[in-house]
């Protein structure tokens, strides 16, 4: 990791569900001004895009997300 900062190196070697909790903890502060701003992660926007252009209808599943 950079600068003791979540990177996707660290992503990919997560072993648990404990370690993504804390991992992504570290990670949401500054996700958008770090990682997503220096990768120009643009996925986001372009499934958004997506959506409004198929009618903007209907339940949506964030697979990224976490549900307790």
């Amino acid at each position: 990791m950079t600068d003791d900062k979540p990177d996707l190196h660290a992503a990919y070697g997560l072993k648990s569900v404990d370690d993504s909790r804390r991992l992504y903890a570290d990670w949401a502060g500054d996700y958008d001004t770090s990682f997503a701003t220096r990768e120009d992660y643009q996925l986001h926007t372009h499934t958004a895009r997506a959506f409004v252009g198929a009618g903007g209808q209907g339940p949506v599943l964030d697979v990224g997300a976490e549900c307790d």
